[in-house]
């Protein structure tokens, strides 16, 4: 190759004589990203480059082993790298490596210095991205503003956000003892059919979402409370529904059915090994550090089923990646244990090893982790569905977004670009009527289980405050009930910071707080400590939440009045499990602070103060331990989790683990939720429609210490009537 070079010196001299002097700058800087979409694009940068384009031509030939082995999906993301030499106007690509071996040997592309674009065999690849780590440049591309190469980043913000959900879901499934039952594709694979119908027509057969119910319903029936019988499933059938679970919480309910309501196929489960859906891309690895939060693998056990009979369902597990620094780690169905933390790749295999080495089985091939059999969410397929449901819009700084309007389970993206030297930003929504909330998210779209800002409350006025953020900022808007005439904007309100650094001016609102205990700030109520103080004004009655976490052991107290000398209304130390401190109450109007100390004398360091206030939710009530109420359902409450029902919330406390048996009476036909934390918000751990062959509900659940929500409500849409729920 340094011969070539050699030979073609005195080619860029002759070159000048018929480019343009401005060509050649441009050439200069030909580093950075040219796009052809959002998952065909070339990365230059030092003398070598990268490839990554999308095939429909690997693994044609390439046979799952077994049943228990991942499907091949449809379309497959490839990754080649090389060494590229420039001869303008055309670039010698010298290919060393592709994890399909498609791309060897040499191609010959041609570089447009006045475009910034190049010519691969006809295609056009356009400049996106200054360096790795620059800006976008300017649109080129003729397609809607959506597919554009400047929106191509965005997209790929959101399929970020996508991946860390579906690693999220995984975790959720795991943890989730009541979830979906574990067995091999040989002992009676099964799902309920009331929310999944088998189809011939995908694949070699596959369950797809029933029509008689949402997609989201289908989906999140896999991931609650399954009772022994209503169904059964393996570990690759639990890796496709997190990719479905996963996108369902990027995107929300309301676009999630609107897409996949005519696409059901699309979210096919199945444990067979050819089922594939386009919602999925193969990814083959060339090393295990090529790996993603969010990928599927599939650890190989030493074994087959094919030889080995009695292995059963140990002949491999297909896991999903949850951390990628070292070690990385995953989590199966089937290991680790149920609710077990993740776990590193080598004690997956170490399993697989010992249960075949038991069976007495020789040797059949090498247990590994199978780097031609990684999975990931499609970047192809989540660009085609945010230009379908146009998911993102821009929002410009000092421009109001004026009534907007959405359904309970929609969410609504923006795009924010912040300019250097902003200073104070404040991001807010107000007016209208119902519910949203907000969530800010830096480079990538954020969801309610993952963001950098957010503000809760029980109506639309919501508020973040930041200050010093320049570069993309994406923000979502999460109806949490119906709402309309809702205005969103970004402006420079300046917030100037407190003369006294111990103590802070605070408004009431869903937001965090994060500060350090310093040496010049003393605390009150605990003598020698260190503390900070938020006073709040409540101008009616609200119910607030306060949360103090840090590294170092916490302490917490509420005061009436302003300042650090009010009157002691709540105090905690230690919350649940954790030596971080938690206070909630229900307030009347007036004037309150926030003492946030230290349980040990002089300690210091970061903490991150949360704090919540909502007016009190008459659809809302709290319950103790052996009750019964009497209640009937109104249209005045809406139930969170069925569409078109009513309900009624109901919040208890578990101060150190137990059982609890919540009972839903009714001559209306009753459906029962046991939810995480205090509200309607929280995640399903339990559900029950018919029980003791009655259509009276009930839920059997031994609980961890910490908060929980029932969510009583009817099987049928708007059941209205007189029912007793009791909790023992």
């Amino acid at each position: 190759m340094r011969k070539r070079i050699m030979k073609s010196f005195f080619i860029p001299l002759l070159l000048f004589m018929w480019v343009p002097f401005s060509s050649i700058v441009h050439g200069t800087e030909l580093a950075g990203r040219y796009s052809n979409s959002i998952a065909n694009y070339f990365v230059f940068e030092d003398g070598v480059f990268t490839f990554t384009y999308i095939t429909t031509k690997y693994g044609q030939s390439v046979e799952a082993e077994t049943m228990s082995e991942p499907a091949q999906e449809r379309e497959t993301i490839c990754t080649a790298r090389g060494e590229y030499f420039m001869q303008l106007p055309s670039i010698e690509l010298s290919y060393d490596s592709d994890t399909c071996a498609l791309k060897k040997g040499f191609e010959e592309v041609i570089y447009d210095a006045i475009t910034d674009s190049l010519d691969v065999n006809g295609k056009q690849y356009h400049k996106v991205i200054a360096s790795t780590t620059g800006q976008s440049l300017s649109v080129r591309s003729a397609r809607s503003v959506m597919s554009t190469v400047q929106s191509i980043e965005d997209v790929t913000a959101g399929v970020n956000a996508w991946k860390w959900q579906v690693a999220q879901a995984m975790e959720n499934l795991n943890n989730n003892s009541d979830g979906i039952w574990y067995c091999s594709s040989s002992t009676g694979v099964h799902l309920d059919p009331f929310y999944w119908t088998w189809s011939s027509s995908v694949g070699r057969g596959g369950w797809i979402p029933a029509e008689t119910v949402n997609p989201s319903n289908s989906i999140d029936w896999y991931f609650g409370s399954v009772m022994p019988g209503e169904g059964c499933t393996e570990c690759l059938m639990a890796a496709r529904a997190v990719f479905y679970k996963g996108l369902l919480e990027t995107i929300g309910q309301v676009a999630f059915d609107n897409w996949f309501s005519d696409k059901r196929p699309d979210l096919v489960i199945s444990a067979l090994s050819r089922a594939p859906s386009p919602v999925r891309m193969n990814k083959p690895l060339q090393e295990e550090a090529d790996l993603e939060r969010g990928d599927w693998v599939y650890f190989q056990n030493w074994v087959s089923a094919r030889s080995c009979h009695s292995i059963g369902g140990m002949q491999g597990e297909n896991a999903i990646t949850q951390r990628v620094a070292s070690p990385v780690t995953f989590i199966g169905l089937g290991i680790p244990e149920r609710g077990g933390a993740p776990v590193a790749g080598q004690v997956i295999l170490n399993i697989l090893r010992n249960s075949w080495q038991n069976t007495g089985c020789p040797q059949s091939r090498v247990g590994q982790l199978r780097k031609d059999l990684v999975m990931t969410s499609s970047a192809s397929y989540f660009q085609d569905l945010v230009e379908g449901l146009s998911l993102l819009s821009a929002l410009e700084m000092d421009t109001p977004v004026t009534d907007l309007a959405g359904s309970t389970g929609t969410r609504k993206f923006f795009k924010l670009l912040v300019p250097a030297g902003t200073g104070n930003l404040n991001i807010r929504i107000y007016g209208g009527e119902g519910n949203s909330d907000l969530y800010v998210m830096r480079e990538q779209w954020p969801t309610p289980a993952n963001y950098d800002y957010s503000s809760i409350s029980a109506d639309n006025n919501e508020r973040v405050e930041l200050d010093n953020v320049t570069g993309t900022l994406y923000i979502m808007l999460d109806g949490v009930d119906d709402y309309s005439g809702l205005t969103l904007i970004a402006d420079r309100g300046a917030t100037p910071p407190p003369e006294d650094p111990c103590t802070n001016t605070i408004q009431i609102g869903t937001r965090d707080y994060r500060d350090s205990w310093i040496a010049s700030c003393n605390a009150v109520h605990r003598q020698g400590r260190h503390a900070k103080y938020y006073s709040f004004t409540l101008e009616r009655e609200t119910k607030v939440s306060v949360s103090l976490e840090s590294v170092t052991d916490t302490y917490l107290f509420l005061l009436q009045g302003s300042g650090a000398e009010g009157q002691i209304i709540a105090r905690n130390d230690d919350y649940g499990r954790s030596f971080n401190s938690f206070i909630e109450r229900t307030l009347p109007a007036g004037v309150y602070t926030i003492e946030a100390t230290t349980y040990a004398r002089g300690a210091t360091g970061d903490f991150n103060l949360r704090i919540g206030g909502s007016t009190p939710d008459t659809c809302v009530v709290s319950v103790s331990p052996g009750q019964s109420i009497n209640n009937q359902w109104e249209s005045q409450c809406s139930s969170k989790h069925r569409r078109n029902r009513y309900a009624k919330y109901y919040t208890f406390t578990m101060s150190e683990p137990g059982e609890v048996v919540i009972d839903l009476v009714s001559e209306t036909d009753t459906y029962l939720y046991l939810l995480h934390g205090f509200g309607r918000n929280g995640s399903i751990i339990a559900r029950n429609d018919d029980s003791l062959g009655t259509y009276n509900s009930r839920i059997r659940k031994r609980l961890s210490a910490g908060r929980y929500t029932i969510e009583a409500t009817t099987y049928a849409a708007q059941g209205k009537g007189p029912f007793t729920l009791s909790v023992h």
